[in-house]
């Protein structure tokens, strides 16, 4: 029966985003002079269906098309609808709508955060003409654009989502939770029973509701036991460094998130935000510190959860166990020193692989918790067991780490880990992602009506270390996974090598001069360069994230990089040649005439 549900409502949201379909374009690669009217002809362009992809260094991409839509789609009025588009394109690029120019960005053009309107106030039939220019570049050029979104069709399409989620959550509790029973059972068959999904066939959506209602007052049962449980909606953005763009924009993409996170707190009570990374921390010191006063208030509440455990979400497979290592010993000090906090989770959800020494060095630090997304093994809720038999908490989050929020995001969670694991809390993570974005005002907006839904779990705006503590608290006899997680798109490993040529000298020239500066401080009372090494091993791991390191990112990327490994290199070297300077001058070479040669070894064998 709950199939059949399932079903019909799914064939009626499909019905509605074929409608609002914009999978096919006309494409053209070059130069299109005017081709933002829409009158222009394209009638020799290739047509493509979306997502599509092309190289950014061959030159211009075009891509064109209208849209229209009918009085009405399955009984639902277009009239007077606002219409947006989402469009996601990581190259230069603009938008024109009916031969305007609305939206343009110089790398990352994703108007999920900032929604695309195309059309206010639509009047039926009208036809919107969408033009699209990515220019010639660095990077790679993708363009993806499904569908647009009708508001009437879309208030309708989460209304459905509701009560479909309803309807799956409570059988659940009715069927196979351990408290299920023949009464709930009953009362679940009850409510299928009345739903009307002849009504939902033919569009009479006052009875297809009023049926809704009816099912739900025969759920009635279960409305304390759903409550029971929890989906922890926790917002962050997902800030790459330096991937498709260079380090200015890194640093305004996490100006304009960390201000749009404030008008969140300020706007909504009930906003909480988990944000990882040193690296964005002293971008803002360094460049805006006007907003750290702010952030420090929002910590001390309780409501911006920081998880910056390591300088950036770096790649773990190339870096030095030492490097890794650094990441915590400059990372946890300087996040307490400036906001007042030592983070238990370590946030690494795009990384390509997680090495086996991580738990141990992890524990060793006072980390208890790892969240990832990439290179699992089957378990999503699991103890990760080190080879020294350290062992940290870790989700492997099987949604990835850029939702948004519907009844979906609540139900799917919850029931993977009440199934699965047997618990009562779950974890979805939102937010707008890569060139950042973050939680949006929709999305909370969304969380806060859930919340007050019968027959679905809690939907709690909440953070990462809740959830955490939560698990932990609640968990019985979770699986344990052993060793090292990888890998995925392993061809990082052999791109770019004068970047990891660059990391390594950086890695093992810091290290002996670490070690040669101690011998100086000790033996001869030489001030330990303590500054200096600071700033060359935070330029390092900055290199080392994960879209840098692995050599995925832009031809400019690199070209910084290179520029800012120098002063690193050189500073290592200074302090090895004065360390060396200060030693040589203590050694007793004896008396006599002649050469004295002294040799040091900086290896870490004879």
């Amino acid at each position: 029966m709950l199939s059949s549900i399932e079903r019909a409502i799914n064939d009626k949201i499909a019905r509605f985003r074929q409608a609002s379909s914009i999978a096919e374009w006309r494409h053209y690669q070059g130069k299109a002079t005017g081709a933002e009217r829409p009158d222009y002809d394209d009638s020799s362009w290739q047509t493509v269906q979306v997502p599509i992809t092309w190289a950014g260094a061959a030159g211009d991409s075009w891509l064109r098309r209208s849209y229209s839509v009918g009085e009405s789609v399955q009984g639902i009025s277009t009239r007077g609808a606002t219409i947006e588009m989402p469009v996601m394109i990581p190259i230069h690029s603009r938008v024109f709508v009916d031969g305007s120019e609305r939206v343009a960005e110089p790398s990352w053009l994703d108007t999920r955060a900032i929604p695309l309107v195309i059309a206010e106030d639509y009047q039926p039939n009208t036809s919107i003409y969408l033009a699209v220019q990515a220019f010639e570049g660095d990077g790679f050029g993708l363009f993806v654009a499904s569908n647009v979104e009708v508001s009437t069709f879309e208030q309708v399409i989460f209304r459905l989502l509701i009560v479909r989620a309803q309807l799956q959550f409570t059988h659940y509790l009715a069927h196979e939770a351990p408290s299920a029973n023949p009464t709930w059972a009953a009362a679940w068959d009850s409510a299928a029973q009345v739903l009307d999904l002849n009504a939902l066939n033919v569009n009479n959506w006052d009875a297809w509701w009023q049926s809704a209602e009816l099912a739900r007052e025969r759920l009635a049962p279960m409305a304390d036991e759903a409550k029971k449980y929890t989906t922890h909606l926790i917002a962050h953005s997902h800030i790459d460094m330096n991937w498709l763009w260079t380090y200015d924009e890194t640093v305004d993409v996490t100006r304009r998130d960390f201000i749009a996170v404030e008008n969140l707190m300020q706007r909504y009570p009930e906003f909480r935000f988990s944000q990882s990374q040193a690296s964005v921390y002293i971008a803002i010191q360094e460049r805006h510190p006007e907003l750290l006063p702010q952030i420090r208030q929002r910590v001390d509440e309780g409501r911006w959860d920081v998880t910056a455990t390591t300088w950036v979400e770096g790649d773990l497979n190339m870096a030095s166990g030492e490097a890794l290592a650094r990441h915590f010993l400059y990372t946890r000090p300087y996040i307490k020193g400036i906001l007042g906090v030592t983070p238990r989770v370590c946030w690494e959800p795009d990384t390509f692989g997680h090495v086996a020494t991580l738990p141990q060095l992890l524990r060793q630090v006072g980390i208890d918790y790892y969240y990832h997304c990439r290179a699992g093994k089957g378990q999503s809720i699991y103890w990760w067991e080190g080879l020294d038999g350290s062992r940290v908490l870790t989700f492997n989050d099987p949604y990835g780490y850029g939702g948004t929020i519907d009844a979906n995001s609540v139900t799917m969670p919850a029931l993977d880990a009440a199934k699965r694991y047997q618990l009562k809390n779950a974890c979805w993570v939102y937010g707008v992602g890569d060139h950042g974005g973050g939680g949006t005002a929709r999305d909370v907006e969304h969380a806060l009506t859930l919340a007050q839904e019968p027959f679905l779990p809690q939907a709690l705006l909440s953070t990462t270390i809740d959830f955490f503590n939560e698990t932990r608290d609640n968990s019985v006899d979770l699986p344990v996974v052993m060793g090292e997680l990888n890998t995925v798109f392993e061809g990082c490993y052999t791109s770019h090598s004068d970047t990891k040529k660059l990391n390594r000298s950086a890695e093992n020239s810091l290290v002996s001069a670490e070690t040669l500066a101690t011998m100086a401080a000790t033996l001869t009372q030489t001030t330990y360069p303590l500054s200096e090494l600071c700033e060359a091993w935070r330029t390092t791991l900055f290199h080392q994230f994960h879209d840098i390191l692995c050599g995925c990112a832009i031809g400019a990327t690199y070209r910084e990089a290179a520029i800012a490994m120098q002063p690193a290199l050189d500073s290592a070297a200074a302090v090895q040649a004065n360390s060396l300077q200060a030693l040589n001058a203590a050694v007793n070479t004896g008396s006599g005439t002649g050469a004295r040669i002294v040799v040091w070894n900086q290896l870490a064998f004879a």
